[in-house]
């Protein structure tokens, strides 16, 4: 199936995807590092030796800066204002001596580090106007792997399909991670991190976030199952060239394969629904749940199964008519024996929420890894524009408690305990290399095996 490559890029994951208790701390992580303040002052009030260029990118962080502490529900949540601060001046006293992509990369960056699920700064189309003709996986083991090869007008790189990266341009992928990540989304959301790292992992965003820069050639370490290392030159494509994936997996495998879609496997009386977006685009969410909604009364299964590891959110009348099934559910506790809800890093927003009301159902179990946004948390997203660059800006405007109650801006916020504020699977299941290697879903079958089917 031939697509471009900027389909992929799963831009936000309706909101990016991505310490729970008010701290200060050092901003080394948040902000790249410090030089100079300016090529002609020491004092980082003074800008006047500053091109027009830069004035531009100092109005518009000036605006970012206030933007968030005017629109956000509570931006000193998690971090204290001094540290935002702090942050913001050393941008400011710096971007003289950078990119325009650095100084994108530094305010996602800086933004994150307030740990927010729901608040980001979309990425420009120019940071993703190019790609690797690569499909990577950041998997449990924290090493990152090829789990397919594009194959198109372009050099062939079948021979690294299932290698791990061990190094870009002789930077150790630990090293590269920790430069990459922050960009991703917030530290607190390590499993979202590491989901939605394939959706940003850009030439200029790598090099932007402090990869070592080759004069824009990129040379990957690759090790393989026997263990040898060999370097490959990976060739940048544009972000919509067409392409033939190497490998095209299972419909059942490959989970966010279309929108939301739905499998009756009537010999193990097991429905299977792949909810991955909450999005009702001319009611075929709907036609989809009254169709599920027929098996179950016709009392067809025994075994009901919902996917939520790659539903980032979407809109409340999706989430409305999936509650309604759920409502069902409860009232209905013979239409099913067991309940099994899957999530992962990909699960945020309204996927969280309703993973959260389906947790309440009887025999419900929950599987996969931790979602990537969970609650009690700070969520919900408004947006505003920065003046001169025109970056999108999304602000968290509510709070949502663990018994899903709703305050709103205004409202005393409820103090979260520390600790990782998401939803935790039940039972631990993530799929590794040899899962990739075999077309399988450890999940799934862990599902199938249980139910002796």
């Amino acid at each position: 199936m031939r697509v471009q490559i900027a389909v992929i890029v799963l831009l936000i994951l309706l909101s990016s995807v991505l310490g729970n208790y008010r701290q200060e701390e050092d901003a080394s992580t948040s902000a790249p590092p410090t030089e100079s303040l300016s090529p002609e002052t020491d004092s980082p009030e003074d800008y006047s030796h500053y091109s027009e260029r830069d004035l531009l990118w100092l109005e518009d962080i000036e605006a970012f800066s206030q933007g968030y502490k005017t629109n956000h529900i509570d931006l000193f949540y998690w971090r204290d204002e001094a540290f935002f601060d702090r942050q913001v001046e050393e941008l400011k006293a710096q971007v003289w001596n950078m990119t325009d992509d650095e100084i994108e990369v530094s305010l996602r960056r800086i933004i994150h580090s307030m740990q927010f699920s729901s608040s980001t700064l979309n990425l420009s189309s120019g940071m993703m106007s190019v790609a690797f003709p690569l499909q990577l996986r950041l998997l449990e083991d924290n090493k990152v792997y090829v789990i397919n090869t594009a194959e198109g007008d372009f050099t062939d790189y079948s021979d690294c399909l299932y290698a791990e990266i061990t190094a870009i341009n002789g930077m150790p992928m630990k090293e590269v991670l920790d430069l990459v990540l922050p960009v991703v989304n917030a530290q607190r959301y390590p499993n979202a991190q590491r989901a939605c790292l394939p959706y940003y992992f850009y030439p200029r965003l790598l090099t932007a976030a402090g990869v070592p820069d080759q004069d824009g050639s990129f040379t990957f370490t690759f090790q393989n199952e026997a263990g040898e290392s060999y370097e490959r030159i990976i060739e940048t494509i544009p972000s919509d060239a067409e392409y033939q994936w190497s490998v095209e997996y299972s419909m059942l495998f490959t989970t966010d394969v279309g929108s939301n879609w739905y499998e009756f496997r009537e010999d193990e009386a097991l429905l299977y629904f792949a909810c991955n977006i909450c999005s009702n685009q001319d009611g075929a969410l709907q036609q989809t749940l009254d169709e599920i909604l027929e098996h179950l009364k016709e009392r067809e299964v025994d075994t009901l199964v919902m996917d939520l590891r790659n539903n980032p959110g979407g809109y409340e009348g999706a989430l409305y008519a999936l509650s309604l099934l759920a409502d069902n559910l409860r009232l209905n506790p013979s239409y099913y024996q067991e309940l099994y809800i899957i999530i992962g890093g990909i699960t945020n927003s309204a996927g969280s929420i309703y993973a959260m009301e389906l947790r309440q159902l009887d025999n419900s179990v929950v599987l996969g890894t931790p979602a990537g946004g969970g609650y009690p948390d700070i969520t919900a997203s408004g947006a505003f524009t920065l003046p001169n660059s025109g970056l999108e800006c999304l602000y968290s405007t509510s709070f949502l408690s663990g018994d899903l109650t709703w305050y709103q801006a205004g409202d005393t916020l409820p103090q979260i305990e520390p600790g990782i504020s998401t939803i935790e699977p039940d039972i631990y299941i993530a799929n590794d290399i040899d899962a990739w290697k075999g077309q399988y879903d450890n999940v799934l079958n862990y599902i199938l095996e249980a139910g002796s089917y």
